[in-house]
């Protein structure tokens, strides 16, 4: 049972040593920990699924500066808002927060400004039940992950790296948290940690 538990933590921990020497970034250097690390991963800037208030989100994002934000109805729920944050003078999407009941439902921000391989360091000891890799639409590969109280998605534009270093070098270009769906359940974990390369072996043709 032990050596069940820590051969995926071994592996695990492997991983991470191969992620650090492809980014070449010191934790202090990671840009994704400005993401990340001001809050209880999973999160976003102090934002977190289930819990951050409608209040605090719009305190929150009316901190960074030089934003224009709009409302909408959104589809989860009558109750639902979404809040959609641009910059002022390029009109570049910056995030859009959905808030049902209250209270923080899902997060998108846009190009948050860091590498596949940076979030999965910043990422690195947060409790994953599973995940998987998947070509989603419009030509974007998706790296997603599963936690008990919500699901973390990383996508690029690209729609299969030409290698798994490839892969851990391509920028983030939306960063997805959301809750369980309606019946509290999360698609089934296939993945962990120490098989997303030989996932994006499989999927991508053994690049």
């Amino acid at each position: 049972m032990i050596r069940a538990i820590m051969f995926p933590s071994v592996l695990l921990i492997l991983m991470f040593v191969c992620v650090i020497g492809v980014i070449h970034a010191q934790p202090h250097d990671n840009p994704a920990l400005g993401a990340f690390g001001d809050c209880e991963v999973p999160c976003w800037r102090g934002l977190k699924v289930g819990t951050t208030s409608a209040d605090d989100v719009v305190a929150r994002i009316h901190a960074v500066g030089g934003l224009q934000v709009g409302q909408s109805q959104c589809y989860i729920s009558d109750f639902c808002v979404m809040y959609t944050w641009r910059f002022a003078d390029t009109q570049a999407l910056y995030a859009f927060v959905e808030v049902n009941y209250g209270h923080v439902a899902a997060i998108d921000s846009s190009n948050p400004g860091f590498t596949v391989g940076e979030a999965l360091l910043a990422l690195k000891d947060l409790r994953v039940n599973g995940g998987d890799l998947d070509i989603g639409v419009e030509s974007q590969f998706h790296i997603n992950l599963y936690m008990a109280e919500s699901s973390l998605v990383l996508r690029t534009i690209t729609p299969c790296p030409g290698s798994y270093r490839a892969l851990l070098e391509t920028p983030v270009r939306i960063l997805e948290l959301s809750a369980p769906d309606v019946n509290g359940q999360f698609p089934l974990p296939v993945l962990t940690f120490p098989m997303f390369h030989r996932a994006f072996n499989r999927i991508c043709g053994g690049l």
